[in-house]
């Protein structure tokens, strides 16, 4: 089932939390964080991440990035597509 943007607007408005990129120079944002399996190098694990609008990831996102979020940080491993205009971003515990 593909998402539409109508979907989308109320999977953010039901479950986003407040995530805060404290190495990409904007401000807070909201997306949806949970901590499930993804598939990382071939490697199915269970990881944090947190699912954002292309709009909140800047091209300049890289590994390393770090992330508060609920008051835990976090640091970026990999950025996946998660649906047509929405990327997770899977993150490791710092």
């Amino acid at each position: 089932m593909r998402f539409t943007t109508k979907d989308m607007d109320i999977f953010f408005s039901d479950f986003a939390v407040s995530i805060t990129p404290t190495t990409w120079g904007t401000g807070v944002f909201s997306g949806v964080f949970d901590r499930d399996f993804v598939d990382l190098d071939e490697i199915s694990r269970e990881s944090p991440y947190f699912i954002a609008e292309d709009a909140d990831v800047p091209s300049s996102a890289a590994s390393g990035d770090l992330f508060t979020i609920d008051s835990v940080n976090y640091k970026l491993v990999d950025i996946q597509i998660y649906e047509s205009g929405v990327k997770r971003i899977v993150l490791a515990d710092v």
